[in-house]
């Protein structure tokens, strides 16, 4: 079952903390890095290693998102909360083809 996100705020696994544009940046870039070489073990038939870099490029995405939106996570479990996991999506997919877009917390 997915989880919203006041789950994880009210069990300690979310904390608030002054949004962080430039580190949010650099999170999604780690993310659009890991999911490129991802795209490259896949191609070179490493599933292993592209599902492991897929993954990792989801999570850095969903931090990126928590950075800048005044959050940081303590647990990979958030972002798989309903709320998040849409965001980390849309990001990833805007950043993938050269898009811009301000992210908000009504998207």
């Amino acid at each position: 079952m997915v989880k919203d996100f006041g789950y994880f705020l009210r069990r300690g696994d979310v904390k608030r903390q002054s949004p962080d544009r430039n580190l949010s940046v650099s999170a999604l870039k780690g993310g659009l890095e890991r999911l490129e070489l991802s795209r490259e073990l896949l191609a070179g038939s490493k599933p292993k290693y592209a599902l492991e870099n897929a993954y990792e490029a989801m999570r850095e995405a969903a931090d990126a998102l928590l950075y800048l939106e005044g959050y940081k996570s303590f647990s990979h479990e958030v972002i798989f909360a309903g709320a998040i996991i849409g965001k980390i999506r849309r990001l990833l997919s805007d950043a993938g083809h050269g898009k811009s877009k301000t992210i908000n917390s009504n998207d």
